[in-house]
C-alpha cells in the first residue's frame, strides 16, 4: 500500500536510506563520505522537514514501512529527489508501484520528471531506464569534497 509519509515514519525512512546507500555505493563513495552525507541530509528531523514541506510517500507491507519516494513539484519540472525499497524487498515491484503513484500526481502529469543518481550506481540506473527514462547529461560533482560524476535522466510523464 502506499500512503502519504507522516513524521512517525522517519525512523523508517532514515533505516532505509542507509541500507540503500550502503547497497548502490559502497564500492563508489567512501564510507566516511556517504555519513557525511547521512549525517547532513537524512537526520530524523531533516526527514520530518522534507515530509512536511515535499511531496513524501511510503510504501508499507503488513503496516512497516518497506520504501518510500520523495519528489518536489517545480515550476519547469518535477524531481524526484529519492526512491528507496529495502534490498530485501527489492525485485518485488514496490519500486513499480511508488514510481507509479508518483507519475499519476495530477501535478506531475505532462511534465518532465527528473532524477539524478551517481554514475555507477547500477540499480538504480537500471531501474529509471526500464521505467523510461532517458539519459540527460552527465555532471560532475562532488559529494562533500569526495568528487562524482552525476547522472541527470529524464522522463516525460503523459
Amino acid at each position: 500500500m502506499i500512503r502519504q509519509a507522516t513524521k512517525q515514519d522517519a525512523e523508517a525512512i532514515k533505516l532505509i536510506v542507509m541500507l540503500g546507500w550502503e547497497q548502490a555505493y559502497s564500492d563508489l563513495i567512501p564510507q566516511d563520505v556517504q555519513e557525511k552525507f547521512m549525517e547532513r541530509f537524512y537526520t530524523i528531523e531533516a526527514i520530518k522537514e522534507r515530509i512536511e514541506t515535499q511531496e513524501f510517500v511510503v510504501a508499507t507491507q503488513d503496516n512497516y514501512v518497506v520504501g518510500f519516494a520523495n519528489y518536489d513539484i517545480r515550476e519547469q519540472d518535477t524531481r524526484l529527489l529519492s526512491l528507496y525499497v529495502l534490498p530485501t524487498h527489492q525485485k518485488d515491484g514496490i519500486g513499480t508501484q511508488l514510481m507509479d503513484y508518483v507519475e499519476s500526481d495530477p501535478r506531475v502529469q505532462h511534465r518532465i520528471l527528473v532524477v539524478e543518481l551517481e554514475n555507477g550506481n547500477f540499480i538504480g540506473e537500471t531501474f529509471y531506464k526500464r521505467k523510461g527514462f532517458e539519459e540527460l547529461e552527465y555532471l560532475a560533482d562532488d559529494v562533500f569534497g569526495y568528487p562524482v560524476k552525476t547522472i541527470i535522466l529524464k522522463k516525460t510523464i503523459k
